[in-house]
């Protein structure tokens, strides 16, 4: 199932930049950790996210996603960021800072029966990450 409809993206549209769309597939026999599986035999650059929202009742979801926009990677104060077909690095004294700024763009709609996750950012901080959050590291 293809949820907003048309028509409801349409009318979004005038209000929004862009609108996120989700088709929801029931898979019984297949896990999400099958689908990741057969996603990366063919190079595919994805992700799995696993999720139970027990604060709603909605049950188990699984988040797939597929060839994200940019890929952002930090170290030593130093952002890599890799769109498409380039690569930008710039120094910075606090990356938190830039990914702030990220976070900060527009954003789609939150629409009802939609998974929380719409959009964003995506990943994992290492452990001595703590050290651009929490001032006295």
């Amino acid at each position: 199932m293809l949820y907003p409809t048309r028509n409801k993206v349409s009318e979004l549209l005038n209000d929004y930049k862009f609108i996120l769309m989700f088709y929801e597939i029931l898979l019984d026999t297949y896990s999400p950790i099958h689908i990741d599986n057969a996603l990366e035999k063919n190079d595919q650059n994805c992700f799995v996210l696993k999720n139970v929202d027990k604060s709603h009742q909605r049950g188990r979801y699984s988040l797939i996603g597929i060839n994200p926009k940019a890929s952002i990677k930090i170290k030593n104060a130093t952002i890599i960021r890799t769109q498409k077909s380039s690569t930008k690095e710039v120094h910075l004294e606090n990356p938190i800072t830039y990914l702030s700024d990220i976070m900060e763009k527009p954003r789609p709609p939150n629409l009802p029966n939609e998974p929380k996750l719409t959009g964003d950012l995506i990943g994992c901080f290492a452990y001595n990450a703590i050290c651009y959050i929490e001032k006295n590291v």
